[in-house]
């Protein structure tokens, strides 16, 4: 009985730990949202703190860091971190904060890979769970931009800042609405396209009315998204979030289309096109009606035409950054083209452009992450971030309009998550974000954990 006890006691700390490990894209997330929201100083040092505790924890419970298996499984990835450091350290002699803001990027990618190799299979609770502060965020953020109010201005002056300045956007707790706009999105696809909710049974008549609560909880999240979505006026965001609308609504991903394959209905191919053509249409014209008696049509419209591009700032200081930076790629040098200036450093770049800050008169980043990656990582960096959005794009198409859908506990769904944060990464600098940082670097890693090859 003794022995009995002390093994009890034992078990508490390690099902802490665990606990702690299985959601720590959960905490990990909100942990780097509120890093940019209470304006951390060089948040990044925090942001590397809590990767090495969740790698010290991990290491403790499993015994092994899988170093091998990523090092020579991702020689890429080994090889562009290897020499990016050893380049910005030793040839650019860059300060360590610089260095230390660099490696971050690799870290959070390896915990990602440490994540994958152990709770890949729990990956879809955690999301499921994430869903609720997410939902929140979005109501609340919904309610303040409806009322015009920032009740938190109190303690995040920096929200506050972008809340009164871009009149008319939802910032919620993420600062900035193009911030709000990229998680609230990553509300809508995790809801519409992650695993079950509920689980099934076995039981027909059971599994019949969890199937229908699993999609009512789907579209009521979907619904709470679509919202922040909307309040937030990203118009990166709308489009994103028009096109996986579609795919969701055409493939393998749409409830409906799963009902029809398991009835194993004998009906024409070309019949089946065009009740799907029919239905798709109808409901398209329902929700147009409802959308234009209520105004959003309008203010959507307006977001799009009621502008001239030539004159709309947000669009021409991105394209007006994204040249300096194509410019600038090619004075640095093969050093810097290969292994990149330093994180960070492609801020400093536009200092140099007096006529930009004579135009604009303020120095926002480049809002372009893909700029940024080649100019601050270099060009093998650059060729792994745009190969993974390509990549994801290609599986996407194959789960989504594919004769055999993945398992939902295997990690292919994740592509699903990835395509939409990627696409939004061409209109902001996610680097100086922790929160997306975060996201987009963990998702990273726990595809990384998967052979790829196995699912091919």
């Amino acid at each position: 009985m003794a022995n009995e006890k002390s093994i009890e006691k034992k078990s508490i700390p390690v099902n802490i730990a665990e606990f702690i490990l299985k959601y720590y894209f959960l905490w990990g997330m909100f942990f780097a949202v509120t890093l940019r929201f209470f304006k951390v100083y060089r948040s990044y040092y925090t942001l590397i703190g809590a990767t090495a505790f969740f790698v010290l924890l991990y290491l403790i419970t499993n015994r092994t860091l899988y170093l091998k298996e990523f090092l020579w499984g991702h020689k890429l990835l080994s090889f562009t971190a290897c020499m990016c450091l050893l380049y910005q350290m030793f040839v650019l002699r860059l300060a360590f904060h610089t260095i230390a803001r660099g490696l971050l990027l690799y870290i959070l990618i390896f915990t990602g890979f440490l994540y994958g190799k152990k709770y890949k299979d729990s990956f879809g609770k955690v999301l499921h769970v994430a869903t609720v502060p997410l939902a929140v965020t979005s109501i609340f953020g919904t309610i303040w931009w409806a009322l015009w109010i920032f009740p938190l201005e109190s303690i995040s002056v920096d929200a506050a800042k972008f809340f009164y300045e871009l009149p008319g956007r939802m910032v919620s707790v993420y600062v900035h609405p193009i911030l709000a706009g990229f998680f609230m999105l990553f509300l809508v696809c995790i809801a519409l396209f992650s695993g079950p909710f509920i689980k099934e049974t076995g039981d027909a008549a059971l599994d019949g009315k969890r199937r229908k609560i699993d999609t009512g909880i789907r579209l009521v999240m979907a619904f709470i998204g679509i919202a922040g979505v909307y309040s937030s006026l990203t118009r990166s965001a709308y489009l994103v979030l028009a096109v996986m609308l579609i795919i969701w609504a055409t493939g393998n991903k749409n409830p409906l289309k799963r009902i029809r394959k398991q009835r194993k209905k004998a009906v024409k191919k070309s019949t089946s096109i065009a009740v799907t053509i029919a239905t798709v249409i109808g409901v398209l014209a329902v929700l147009f009606v409802i959308l234009y008696v209520t105004g959003v049509v309008e203010v959507i419209y307006n977001r799009f035409f009621g502008i001239n591009w030539r004159d709309d700032p947000s669009y021409t200081f991105r394209m007006d950054t994204i040249g300096i930076a194509v410019r600038y790629i090619f004075k640095r040098g093969i050093g810097g083209f290969l292994f990149g200036i330093g994180a960070g450093k492609a801020y400093h770049i536009l200092e140099i452009e007096t006529w930009l800050i004579e135009k604009y008169k303020s120095l926002p980043a480049i809002d372009n992450s893909y700029s940024t990656m080649i100019l601050e990582q270099g060009i093998f960096a650059f060729i792994m971030y745009f190969g993974e959005s390509l990549y994801s794009f290609k599986k996407v198409l194959q789960m989504n309009y594919g004769e055999k859908t993945p398992q939902n506990n295997k990690p292919e769904w994740i592509y699903y998550l990835l395509l939409p944060l990627l696409t939004m990464t061409f209109i902001f600098d996610f680097q100086g974000w922790p929160g997306a940082y975060f996201v987009i670097m963990v998702l990273i890693g726990i595809d990384m954990s998967a052979v790829r090859g196995e699912d091919k």
